[in-house]
């Protein structure tokens, strides 16, 4: 499946927060899909601070920044006065890379409700990206082949809890097959797509 993704045709740097990280390293080819993806990554080092020392996650993004695909940044002082304001309705790693990618004008990838909308808030020009749009970014998926593109969104949705937009769902549901859907409660209307059934009258 050809997915479109927002940094397929740009050159422009991209700010990751965590729930970035999460979803590529439970997708199992995260190290790969990044070095595919030509655009400059960076993190804030509060939102790296935030995965902890020794988790999985920690191992893979430690190992992104031992290999020069992620580089950590420090927050400037201008960064630092929209970070606090941020901390008022987000935790401290959407803050950290919402302020970077604002001041730098990057593209921010984050996939919670809150932090895009405040993103989108702040920086019109640069809508923010999602997991999904490095995990179908066009050069990925042609590297990767099928059915590994549909593999590696299935795992980042069952065991990264990926959240997606409800307008590429039908799209994601065709990819991954509605069989394996089912594993994946994070996606939008989850609850509507695979109803509890209905116990019968009296019981066995």
């Amino acid at each position: 499946m050809d997915f479109s993704s927002i940094i397929s045709n740009r050159a422009l740097s991209c700010a990751v927060d965590t729930s970035i990280i999460y979803n590529l390293q439970a997708c199992s080819l995260g190290k790969q899909i990044l070095t595919v993806v030509q655009n400059p990554i960076v993190m804030a080092q509060i939102a790296a601070d935030e995965l902890k020392p020794g988790t999985q996650e920690r191992i893979f993004l430690d190992d992104l920044v031992a290999s020069k695909i992620i580089e950590l940044t420090e927050l400037t002082d201008p960064e630092y006065l929209i970070y606090e304001k941020l901390l008022q309705t987000l935790d401290d790693g959407e803050s950290a890379t919402i302020a970077v990618a604002v001041t730098r004008q990057l593209f921010p990838f984050i996939d919670e409700k809150k932090g895009r909308a405040q993103a989108t808030a702040l920086q019109t020009t640069l809508d923010p990206g999602w997991s999904l749009d490095l995990l179908t970014h066009p050069q990925v998926v042609a590297s990767l082949g099928s059915p590994s593109d549909a593999d590696i969104v299935y795992l980042a949705l069952r065991d990264g809890r990926m959240r997606i937009p409800e307008q590429r769902l039908a799209a994601v549901l065709a990819l991954i097959d509605m069989t394996r859907a089912v594993d994946c409660k994070s996606l939008p209307g989850y609850k509507t797509l695979f109803p509890k059934p209905i116990p019968s009258a009296g019981g066995s």
